[in-house]
């Protein structure tokens, strides 16, 4: 992985741990896919785009804007 790629992954990963959406989606293409383990009961097999993983954000808890 490209040390430009390893930035990328520490900043958006800084952004869900601070509880920014914003930078947490920043690098990411807006098709993304995200597959989730299957382990928690709620949770879609997979979302996909920003808005996906805008919902997947609110249903782990993380929306801390309410």
């Amino acid at each position: 992985m490209s040390r430009e790629n390893v930035e990328l992954m520490r900043s958006s990963l800084d952004g869900w741990s601070r509880g920014d959406i914003g930078a947490w989606l920043a690098p990411c293409h807006p098709d993304i896919e995200f597959r989730t383990s299957g382990v928690y009961p709620g949770l879609d097999p997979s979302y996909r785009g920003h808005a996906e993983l805008r919902h997947f954000w609110e249903v782990m808890g993380n929306d801390r804007s309410a």
